[in-house]
């Protein structure tokens, strides 16, 4: 999933940070969604509508259930939302 969206930002010549502040996300909490720190599945529709990569919520959720953060656990290290 990360390098979906690292290629699509490498196309587009953004950085995240440049990325986050263009699209109205927050840096910081992009960063612990993409590293699976955080459970956000409304940060990753987002990403998913922005980039246009429908594909992004399937990772997503398949990542998740490989870590045991699926729909029906939502845990998250470090807290939640």
């Amino acid at each position: 999933m990360k390098d979906i969206i690292k290629e699509e930002l490498k196309r587009q010549g953004l950085s995240l940070r440049q990325f986050a502040k263009q699209n109205d996300l927050d840096y910081q909490v992009l960063l612990l969604v993409l590293n699976f720190y955080k459970v956000s599945r409304p940060v990753i529709l987002k990403l998913a509508e922005i980039l246009q990569k429908p594909e992004l919520v399937y990772y997503y959720e398949k990542e998740l259930q490989k870590r045991g953060k699926g729909r029906y656990n939502t845990q998250t290290k470090g807290g939640g939302l």
